[in-house]
């Protein structure tokens, strides 16, 4: 076995403990909180992230928790955070395979996303019921879903959001079969992982770009990014991970014909997978080994492993008849609600389209009514004008008057003036008079 083999082998043994003690940690940590807090917004937030960290391993206990998040979120009408657990008890009952529940409070979660305008939480809550779609088989309808939370996260600037719902979108195409379109939106989805340092997020599409590779016998290329994918597994010893890449690269080296180094693989994630009940996973596990073991003519090991994978496949038949009645409640459940969520949206439609008429004619009344007053106002400052230019003819005509009767007098006066500086006065007259009478 290669040094590169061995080292990835114990990296899983030594990293199971050292995480499952830390999240045991953290649990605790959040438990003491819950314990000594008042009934207030930072409880709220703490029973919500206990009901995070338990959500994958148990997700009953999250269930609990949250349901109480859930109550006191309304008790303090804190509206964000009831529809935050609104959808977190949505995730909790995804992960048990409930699809109607989940559905159900990932469609209230959306009603009190869009009441508020929560944009970030109306993403998540349309990428989850994406998820219920693709869960359905229904991928082109979840690609609808995904597309309408990638566009709000663009929106809003969510490089997380955008990752995901690229994720999601790729996911879904490669159910498709194009590979192309899902190649490129998982490369797309890696590189903001990348950037924002979310060793999930780069597992998840490392994972899916190997898968993407193995579909179409790049196995180089696959066995490439399914070793990266396992590495950051094992650092978040996300035990469902682990076990899915040690399959996926024990497969990969089957068809290469290197079945020691599978057979490795494949025996770890056999044994992880069988002591922590994932029974699908287990299936696969054995069934890769059988297909190994026959391929490497070790033909009493194939078909004990074949049995095995034989007796977990007719258990998962059971499961998947039971999940088919959940599927075909749900598919009726959620078209009953889309119909009712969709007469609500044409009502409101309708609402807003009556409020849009009623403005635009509010609009044209001002309009008209500005204009009406705008033609009196310049009536009225016309006459003002013409009034005003009247008075001051009037005032000039006055004044012309005024001046010409002065010139007049002017002209009186002077000649008034010469005449007397001609004419003898009246004393002089009257003494000549009396003079020539004597005289006579």
């Amino acid at each position: 076995m290669s040094e590169l083999l061995k080292h990835l082998l114990f990296f899983v043994f030594i990293s199971n403990s050292t995480f499952c003690f830390s999240q045991q940690t953290t649990i605790d940590s959040l438990l003491n909180l819950i314990k000594k807090e008042k009934a207030d917004t930072n409880k709220v937030k703490h029973l919500n992230d206990v009901a995070w960290e338990l959500m994958e391993s148990n997700p009953d206990s999250a269930i609990t928790y949250a349901n109480e998040a859930l109550l006191l979120a309304k008790k303090l009408n804190w509206e964000k955070a009831y529809g935050e657990t609104l959808r977190n008890l949505g995730t909790c009952n995804f992960l048990k395979a409930d699809y109607p529940k989940a559905l159900d409070f990932y469609l209230k979660a959306l009603n009190v996303d869009e009441k508020i305008i929560n944009k970030k939480g109306m993403a998540s809550d349309l990428a989850n019921i994406g998820l219920v779609y693709k869960n359905q088989d229904e991928y082109e309808k979840a690609i609808t879903y995904y597309q309408k939370a990638l566009k709000i996260d663009e929106e809003i600037g969510s490089k997380k959001g955008m990752a995901a719902d690229l994720g999601n979108i790729g996911t879904a195409y490669k159910s498709l079969k194009n590979y192309s379109k899902a190649l490129e939106h998982h490369q797309k989805a890696l590189l903001i992982y990348q950037e924002l340092k979310n060793k999930r997020g780069m597992a998840i599409n490392y994972g899916s770009i190997g898968n993407i590779y193995k579909s179409t016998a790049e196995y180089d290329k696959a066995l490439e990014n399914y070793l990266s994918s396992l590495k950051l597994y094992e650092e978040l010893d996300n035990k469902n991970g682990i076990v899915i890449n040690l399959t996926n690269i024990g497969f990969v080296y089957t068809k290469q014909k290197k079945f020691k180094e599978g057979e490795a693989f494949l025996l770890k994630a056999l044994q992880i997978s069988s002591e922590i009940g994932l029974t699908k996973q287990t299936m696969e596990a054995e069934e890769n080994l059988s297909e190994l073991y026959t391929q490497s003519r070790k033909f009493e090991l194939a078909l004990a492993h074949y049995k095995n994978a034989m007796i977990l496949k007719d258990s998962l038949f059971n499961e998947e008849k039971n999940n088919e009645l959940v599927r075909k409640e749900m598919t009726f459940e959620f078209e009953k609600k889309e119909a009712v969520a969709k007469a609500e949206q044409d009502k409101k439609d309708i609402i807003a389209k009556e409020a849009l008429k009623q403005k635009e004619k509010e609009r044209n009344y001002f309009i008209i009514g500005f204009s009406l007053l705008a033609i009196f106002a310049f009536i009225l400052f016309r006459g003002y004008k013409q009034k005003q230019r009247a008075n001051e003819l009037i005032t000039f005509q006055k004044q012309l008057l005024e001046q010409k009767q002065k010139e007049i007098i002017d002209s009186i006066e002077y000649a008034k003036r010469i005449q007397l500086s001609i004419l003898p006065n009246e004393n002089y007259i009257h003494k000549n008079i009396k003079r020539l009478n004597k005289k006579a």
